[in-house]
């Protein structure tokens, strides 16, 4: 029953105007920089440059000097090289990078991507021995590694040296090794400690280069699919990094990024974007190693020619089978919820099915959690140990909560948003049982929030603003799409689109828009064509036949008006919960009749916008409000002659099937509401 709080930025509007008239930018630019923290036309041009020579020197990063030394002896030395990376996008990219960087220096190298089901993530003694076998004697582990304190030790005693170049966190203790090159060290004063992996291998390129412009040029192309794909913050000098790395790609076309970028239908006409990247690329590159080998991944990089456009079919085959596989475990996710609806009913979500593919189960929790706003946790049944993956929501640390369960886990990972467990099938449910319990106070005081970053006027919403945008640009982690506000927009049409997965809408506004609403169905809205509502958007330019302004909906709900009172009335239903009464809500027994009977009309429409029902029950008799409305449905479910429930401004109302006769006096909210002189 909760609905996402809106919580809208202002901006100054001093700045605005020094911004406008010192830089030129359009209104919509400086209200924008405004709000994100800019204050002056220096800082403006400062978060707007993109310039590969504003790059931080690779030297400032601590042991780049040692590394740069080890790698450059043993290739003098002609020594056999093996480059140990990750089986995600970061780290494929990473590997790629640097192999191909050390064989135009002529050096003797091969390399190793763990096998994600046989090998698991990070360094492995098996991998080690494998590779000291081969007669590898340095070994170099691009997007991994930090946390290999026991296989350090064991590399020196298989006489591997080891220069380890990761981004993740730190411990206290650090790996053994000839040299750690991580800006996430305590001890390093490199300025920008959100690079990707594949940034700090990208960074131990430009230290053995001497910083030459075309070697740089050469692989920030990979460097920024990597850094998009691995969401890092797109701030600083990963903003340098992708934007000029997208204007590389369109420019350079290497065969391994063409072929995947046509795989994945992106338009040659168009500009590539970041969001291309993480939403199209990305996901095809991830496949492999979800799905199988991440080596598929990195044979397409290092391909040409028709081979390219081969490999890059394959991956792009494994990503539809990622995503049938997911489809496929998010419907039986939701039947088992179906089959044992008390799954729903606590503050966590803990559902198993036997043999799950692992390599999806984070994606599927990511997306149950954001359906129920709740965390989740799948599990994949096997015997004995079962594995699974879990997302929470923003402010809720899953971590934590799976500490206090930890009696109950083999073993258990991660961080506040995302996490990992091991788990005896026989203490799945009371592990259930026990989170739901853990993580009850945090979510009776969570609520979803939405943050805009202005309320815009109509009249800036023009091709021409849109185009001074762009400046912005690339858009991502940190430096998001703007979200701008309308408010009172009269919504005069509502069609649905995509085999009515996505909405269309047409809204007037000082003007007439035409919006998109992705992912939310027609029938799921919280208003009617007819209503006024206040909408979130990003701004767009539709290039569809010429260009318009289209406005890209991340949320609308009714105006404030309206929601002033759907806040009441839902105030009375959580005061009746505690045993509290609310005057607003207080109802008579001719009152519960006729909503009664209004509810089980035939004409009725039993899942509609709260609006709507509000409108039908004032049309039946004035003295009905909101509050009212949600009380009786209260009462009506306590004496079980319906079920129902609300979420975004909507009411679904099932009625039971049953013809017995009921006393309203079982129900405790109506003891509680009923007027005076009522039954």
């Amino acid at each position: 029953m909760k609905n996402t709080k809106w919580i809208t930025g202002k901006y100054d509007e001093a700045t605005v105007a020094l911004l406008e008239e010192r830089l030129g930018v359009s209104s919509l630019t400086a209200k924008l920089l405004s709000v994100r923290g800019v204050t002056t036309p220096d800082e403006a041009v400062a978060f707007t440059k993109k310039d590969i020579e504003e790059l931080y020197d690779p030297f400032l990063m601590c042991d780049m000097k040692k590394a740069v030394d080890r790698i450059g002896s043993a290739i003098a030395g002609n020594e056999k090289i093996a480059v140990y990376g990750d089986y995600d996008a970061d780290g494929v990219t990473s590997t790629y990078i640097l192999v191909h960087f050390l064989r135009s220096l002529g050096a003797d190298v091969t390399y190793h991507i763990p096998d994600r089901f046989e090998e698991g993530y990070g360094v492995s003694r098996g991998a080690l021995e494998m590779l000291a076998e081969k007669g590898v004697t340095l070994v170099i582990t691009v997007d991994t590694g930090i946390t290999a304190i026991e296989e350090s030790a064991y590399a020196a005693e298989l006489g591997l040296d080891l220069v380890i170049t990761d981004h993740h966190k730190c411990a206290e203790e650090l790996p053994k090794a000839c040299a750690i090159v991580n800006p996430n060290r305590e001890d390093c004063t490199y300025p920008f400690k959100t690079l990707a992996g594949v940034g700090v291998a990208f960074k131990l390129i430009s230290a053995m280069s001497g910083g030459v412009r075309e070697i740089t040029e050469k692989y920030l192309p990979y460097v920024c699919i990597g850094t998009v794909a691995d969401v890092m913050p797109i701030i600083d000098e990963n903003r340098i990094i992708v934007s000029t790395g997208l204007k590389l790609i369109d420019e350079r076309r290497e065969a391994g990024i063409s072929a995947l970028l046509e795989e994945a239908g992106t338009k040659k006409n168009e500009p590539l974007t970041a969001g291309a990247i993480g939403f199209l690329v990305g996901p095809r590159m991830n496949a492999a190693g979800r799905m199988g080998s991440a080596t598929l991944a990195l044979e397409l990089l290092f391909a040409e020619g028709e081979e390219a456009m081969t490999l890059a079919a394959q991956l792009g085959e494994k990503n539809r089978e990622r995503q049938k596989c997911e489809s496929d475990i998010v419907k039986e996710a939701l039947a088992v919820m179906e089959k044992n609806p008390e799954y729903n009913s606590g503050s966590a979500i803990v559902l198993s099915g036997e043999n799950w593919h692992h390599g999806v189960l984070g994606i599927v929790a990511s997306r149950i959690c954001n359906m129920f706003g709740k965390p989740t946790i799948l599990i994949s049944e096997e015997d004995g140990q079962c594995r699974g993956s879990g997302r929470s929501v923003e402010g809720v640390s899953l971590h934590s909560a799976l500490g206090r369960c930890s009696h109950l886990l083999e073993k258990f990972g991660g961080h506040d948003l995302a996490a990992g467990v091991v788990v005896r099938r026989e203490n799945i449910e009371e592990f259930r049982r026990l989170l739901n319990e853990e993580l009850h106070e945090e979510m009776r005081e969570y609520v979803p929030v939405l943050n805009i970053d202005f309320e815009a006027k109509a009249k800036e919403l023009t091709l021409s603003q849109l185009h001074g945008l762009r400046v912005m640009e690339p858009y991502g982690k940190d430096n998001e799409a703007p979200k701008l506000r309308l408010n009172k927009c009269r919504i005069t049409r509502i069609v649905p689109i995509g085999n009515n997965r996505h909405t269309k809408l047409t809204v007037e506004c000082a003007g007439k828009f035409q919006c998109v609403f992705f992912g939310r169905r027609a029938e799921e809205l919280p208003v009617s064509e007819g209503d006024m509502a206040d909408i979130v958007f990003t701004p767009e330019i539709n290039n569809f036949l010429g260009e318009s302004v289209q406005l890209h909906v991340k949320d609308l709900r009714p105006v404030q008006a309206d929601i002033s009172e759907f806040e009441l009335a839902f105030d009375c239903l959580r005061e009746a919960e505690e045993g509290r009464r609310k005057a607003e809500g207080e109802i008579s027994y001719e009152e519960l009749g006729k909503i009664w009977r209004m509810i089980t009309r035939a004409d009725f429409v039993t899942d509609a916008p709260l609006l709507a029902i509000k409108r039908h029950a004032f049309a039946v008799t004035r003295t009905i409000t909101l509050p009212k409305l949600l009380i009786a449905m209260q009462i009506f479910s306590e004496v079980d002659l319906m079920s129902y429930e609300i979420s975004n401004y909507r009411v679904r109302i099932k009625i039971a099937e049953h013809n017995n006769k009921v006393d309203l006096n079982d129900s405790k909210t109506y003891k509680l509401f009923k007027s005076c002189g009522s039954r």
